[in-house]
């Protein structure tokens, strides 16, 4: 029993560890409020109430049994061998929102342990998900044609998919057992002596390690069976032409979101995915809550994403007080010698705060990058100065909370690229720093931040290594519009250094200071000259990469950050 006791909480942590939320990378604070959290049993009866805790938990078993994701295993029947391959379970809660950010309900989710699995057994496990970038392209074209958009989840999609070839056993732990045995009293001669179940999964159970690919092919399959096409460079969008007018799906495991000028096709789409998969959550209207984003198409032609809950919470997570203009002061890159490390509560506080602000600078507030890049190299031992950078940057969030994405294309929908670096401004090791943002239009759909890889000797070459890193993901974004359906032109790369511009327009160096440059750097010159790419300079007052390079502040902060974010 002592055995069994510590092989449990030994399979609880690892499940912990490989299951948090995306918003939980960090470690736990102690506040009464955690945002986007998987949370236990007994955290959600402390935070939401018993009642509500135990409707998500009967709710989540019920649908198991009546979907017959299992069926119930004699211990007794099972070989040494068969029993070890037993993996274990774990039930989570979690808070719903809607689109405004409301609280909605506790949601249950049991979750299988796919980490004690044998992946040798399996040929493919990788299961794809529609790319950001795509899902922005998606939501500016919807807006830009004034589509209708239909968001859809299909409820417990896992446990309609059939398990494949290999079995998988799993051990409910004895609070979910004795739940399933209240609903199911044949089952209890089934019980081990911990109160555990020993179960034989039929249906795709979340966790195991070949649910996801089990559940896209199987979503896949419904859609090309109506007559979608995956567009080659993401295979998470589907696109299907109806009475002249595409029809648009992107996929993300369970959640679509559905673009269309002709209602008629999308509520063909929904239908298609009922037949399939049954029940399914609908929601139509201009507001939607997709990928933990609201997206917002209520003004013609353009469309808002932001994620004013989770800043919200993410302040109070942080007790955050007062405002800063900026991200980040001058000295932001500045390291000084014999600062104070913190300590190992700080440490982790200040890990789980830059992962937090991470995941919200790359979905839609790229005005944070540059100063959450620079603290994110300073993870493993922060000190005093980062401590301070690090409130300063929570400041700001907490006094633009209003901020999003505003997603306005062009009708011309010609893709730009602006890409800048900021030379040796990393003194640990003297490396430059690249940012860059594409847009079709205004507001950005991707935006980067980071740290150079190599030296360089110049800014020239500091530029010329920024542009080489960044153009593959704007032509990336140009094939992926052109997949589309749209005859967009070559990208169009905007850059405010001449030395730089020259440099990749003749493919070679240009003096005796320029020689050295590794040859892998003019590349670029093959795709100017077959037409896929031009470079053109922009004036450093208008390049909107310098806010991802350098921490500006005043009003040339707030002109970049409007031509940004679009807002």
């Amino acid at each position: 029993a002592a055995v069994r006791a510590a092989d449990t909480t030994a399979a609880a942590v690892a499940e912990e560890r490989r299951y948090p939320a995306r918003s939980n990378r960090g470690p736990r604070q102690d506040k009464d409020f955690e945002y986007g959290y998987h949370m236990s049993i007994a955290k959600a009866s402390e935070q939401y109430g018993d009642a509500a805790t135990r409707e998500a938990v009967d709710r989540e078993v019920m649908q198991m049994l009546d979907l017959g994701v299992w069926e119930t295993v004699d211990p007794k029947t099972l070989s040494s061998e068969e029993f070890r391959a037993v993996i274990y379970s774990l039930l989570f809660l979690k808070a719903k929102f809607d689109p405004g950010g409301l609280f909605e309900k506790l949601k249950g989710r049991l979750v299988a342990n796919g980490s004690q699995q044998d992946r040798t057994k399996y040929v493919n496990l990788s299961s794809p998900g529609v790319k950001q970038q795509s899902v922005f392209i998606g939501a500016g074209i919807a807006a830009m044609e004034k589509r209708f958009v239909v968001t859809l989840d299909i409820v417990g999609a896992y446990l309609k998919v059939n398990m494949k070839s290999t079995q998988v056993r799993v051990r409910l732990q004895p609070h979910v057992a004795a739940r399933v045995v209240e609903q199911r009293p044949q089952l209890k001669r089934f019980l081990l002596r911990d109160g555990s179940l020993i179960v034989l999964l039929k249906k795709a159970m979340y966790g195991c390690v070949e649910s996801a690919r089990l559940l896209f092919e199987e979503v896949r399959g419904a859609l090309v069976d109506d007559g979608f096409e995956q567009n080659p460079y993401d295979e998470c969008i589907f696109n299907k032409v109806v009475d002249g007018v595409q029809c648009t799906v992107l996929l993300y495991v369970d959640d679509m979101m559905i673009t269309c000028c002709n209602e008629a096709a999308i509520e063909s789409v929904v239908k298609c995915v009922k037949r399939k998969f049954g029940t399914v959550q609908v929601h139509r209207g201009k507001v939607h809550n997709y990928l933990g984003m609201k997206f917002d198409f209520s003004k013609p032609k353009e469309c808002v994403v932001t994620m004013a809950g989770y800043m919200a919470d993410l302040m109070k997570l942080f007790s955050v007080q007062g405002a800063a203009t900026t991200p980040a002061a001058n000295h932001l890159f500045h390291i000084r010698e014999g600062i104070g490390v913190l300590d190992k509560k700080m440490r982790e506080a200040f890990h789980s705060a830059v992962a937090k602000i991470l995941y919200l600078a790359k979905r839609i507030r790229p005005d944070l990058l540059l100063a959450v890049s620079f603290l994110a190299t300073r993870v493993t031992a922060p000190d005093e100065d980062d401590w301070a950078k690090l409130q300063r940057l929570l400041k700001y969030i907490n006094g633009t909370q209003s901020l999003g994405l505003v997603l306005k294309f062009d009708d011309s929908m010609e893709i730009t690229g602006f890409v800048d670096a900021s030379y040796a401004v990393h003194g640990s090791d003297m490396r430059s720093h690249t940012g860059g943002c594409i847009s079709l239009g205004g507001g950005v759909f991707t935006a980067r931040s980071t740290k150079q890889k190599i030296v360089t000797k110049s800014s020239t070459e500091a530029e010329l290594v920024g542009a080489s890193d960044y153009a593959g993901d704007l032509l990336e974004q140009r094939a992926i519009v052109e997949a589309q359906g749209y005859e967009i032109g070559p990208a169009r790369l905007g850059q405010d250094n001449m030395s730089t511009i020259t440099l990749i327009n003749n493919g070679r160096a240009s003096s005796g200071h320029t020689r050295h440059i590794n040859i892998r750097f003019f590349w670029l010159k093959d795709k100017v000259d077959n037409g896929e790419l031009v470079v053109s300079h922009v004036p450093t007052e208008e390049m909107v990469a310098d806010i991802l390079t350098k921490p500006l502040q005043g009003e040339q902060f707030k002109k970049l950050r409007k031509m940004l974010l679009g807002m």
